[in-house]
């Protein structure tokens, strides 16, 4: 399979909505439920051969001291993505990371950051995910997050930096 994407209109932003709902528990999008959601840097994933939609990828920019940073100047980018059901487990989720974070890369930003939602069912999986795939945290290795992750009731925020 060929996975191409494209930026989302108003016909591919119905279908993420659609896509969303099924994941509420795993996603905070503002907006959503009244429609007036605005996305510039929302991505459609989809199958070149089918044109279906496999799933989508965005990003939000925060500049100064959103995550409260020292530096006010310094700007971060906060990455989301959601895979299709039925496209899960093959390296879907890790194509989709890897074209967003060359996005990113493009307009100059080398910070990262994920959030995992508290209320997400699959929130150690997700964790995990994204700790092998370079984004980390304070903890010393995987098993510390997902101990503090257990143990906490609130999203945990993950960081990856491309020197």
């Amino acid at each position: 399979m060929q996975i191409e994407y494209e930026q989302t209109n108003d016909t591919t932003l119905e279908e993420f909505k659609d896509i969303l709902s099924k994941e509420s528990e795993s996603f905070n999008i503002p907006n959503l439920e009244d429609g007036k959601i605005e996305k510039k840097d929302l991505y459609r994933f989809y199958n070149k051969d089918s044109n279906e939609t496999i799933g989508f990828g965005w990003f939000d920019v925060f500049e100064g001291d959103a995550f409260e940073n020292e530096d006010d100047d310094e700007v971060e980018v906060q990455i989301s993505l959601v895979v299709n059901q039925q496209f899960r487990g093959a390296n879907i989720g890790s194509s989709i990371l890897k074209t967003l974070e060359e996005r990113i890369l493009e307009k100059g930003i080398k910070t990262f950051t994920v959030s995992v939602r508290a209320s997400n069912p699959k929130r150690n999986d997700v964790l995990k995910w994204f700790y092998k795939r370079g984004f980390t945290s304070h903890f010393q290795n995987e098993q510390e997050l997902i101990k503090f992750a257990i143990d906490i009731a609130d999203d945990v925020t993950l960081v990856k930096q491309i020197e």
